[in-house]
Formats: C-alpha cells, sequence, structure tokens
C-alpha cells in the first residue's frame, strides 16, 4: 500500500486565524488513513514561515 502526505491550508476572511490540515490517504484510492488539523493565529504563522524557511535552505541551499 503507497501511502501520500498532503498539507491544507484554510482560511475566511471573517475569522480570526488559519486552519493548517494533515492528511495521509492511499494513493490508488484517496482513502483517508489520518488527519490532524491546527489553528493558527498571527504567530503561529509566522514561526511555521521562519521554520520552513530554514528546513528549506538547510535542504536545497538559500535562495540568493
Amino acid at each position: 500500500m503507497e501511502v501520500e502526505g498532503l498539507v491544507g491550508v484554510v482560511w475566511h476572511d471573517d475569522l480570526d486565524h488559519v486552519q493548517v490540515a494533515t492528511i495521509s490517504r492511499k494513493v490508488l484510492s484517496h482513502e483517508t488513513i489520518d488527519s490532524s488539523y491546527i489553528d493558527l493565529d498571527r504567530r503561529g504563522i509566522n514561526d511555521l514561515i521562519r521554520h520552513l524557511k530554514r528546513a528549506r535552505d538547510k535542504a536545497y541551499g538559500r535562495d540568493e
């Protein structure tokens, strides 16, 4: 069984948070195996962006 991981981002203009979801599903059937959701405020989003940039730079080198 081959599994893929997905990340989704959802927000609404009238709410004060952003929701990030991670989903694991089977590749062929798209059957969801597991999912997790987290609500982020502005500080949480900035922390996530900073960590993603650091991970990207370590994995692929810095964008110059």
